[in-house]
This record gives C-alpha cells, structure tokens and sequence, in this order.
C-alpha cells in the first residue's frame, strides 16, 4: 500500500472512531444483556465464554449473569450514578480453573458504587473512582 493510501485509511479509521459517543446512563441500560468484557484482576486463563451480567427482575432487585464457570446472582440498588450490589453468590469450585476469576468477580461486584457511560461501554466503579469493569451489549 502506498503512502497516501495508508494516510487516507488512518484518517478514515480515526474518524469513525471519534464518531463513538456515550449514550446516557439511565435504569434501563442495566435490563439490556451486558458481557463483562474486561475486569479488574481478571486472569491470563483464556475461555470459550465471557462472564455476563443483567437484572433480571426490576421490582424485585434482582440481578445476575454467568461467571466463566457458573451462574451468579445477587441484588442491585440503582440510584444513578449510585449502584450497589449486594448478597452476592455463586456456585465454586476449587477444582475448576476458573475459580480465581468468579471468585474475583464476586468480590468486585460488591466493591461497586456507581455507573458511568463511555465510549467502550457501561463501567462500574469504586468508590475512589477506578474502573472495576467494563461491560459491553449488542452489537
């Protein structure tokens, strides 16, 4: 590829990629199907699925998704930005590599304290204000 080519793909490329915006945070995001995209402690273990996250019952508080290994549930509070997660659980196993990873999520899950929207995604932080994970849906 010449020069001018490659000039024409990278401005192209970099155009469509300031063109991303956040879309607003708001209750109804949380009842979409999220996939955990990335975490913080997350392991170098590569698998076939990605752990995921959603509220299943709106009235009820109730929330969960799959670790890379099991289910996982618990209750979600939304007073946005505020979140809390709580009463956190899920099936685990020693012996099945994936443990370090649920039981790391598990943890994360009740660290969190608020949402924010951006263009990767729906990040849920701690209360100092990290990124605990990032959460990405449809496509």
């Amino acid at each position: 590829m010449n020069l001018a080519a490659s000039g024409a793909c990278a401005f192209l490329l970099g155009s469509a990629a300031f063109a991303q915006e956040a879309v607003p945070l708001t209750e109804e995001l949380f009842t979409l199907p999220w996939v955990i995209a990335d975490f913080e402690g997350r392991s170098d273990v590569e698998y076939v699925t990605s752990p995921t996250f959603g509220i299943f019952e709106v009235a009820d508080r109730d929330v969960g998704g799959d670790t890379r290994a099991h289910s996982w549930n618990g209750k979600i509070d939304l007073d946005l930005p505020a979140v809390t997660i709580s009463e956190v659980e899920a099936f685990h196993s020693d012996e099945c590599p994936a443990d370090r990873d649920t039981m790391t999520l598990l943890k994360l899950f009740e660290q969190v304290a608020a949402a924010r929207t951006g263009v990767d995604g729906l990040e849920l932080v701690a209360s100092d204000g990290r990124r605990l994970m990032l959460l990405v849906s449809g496509g």
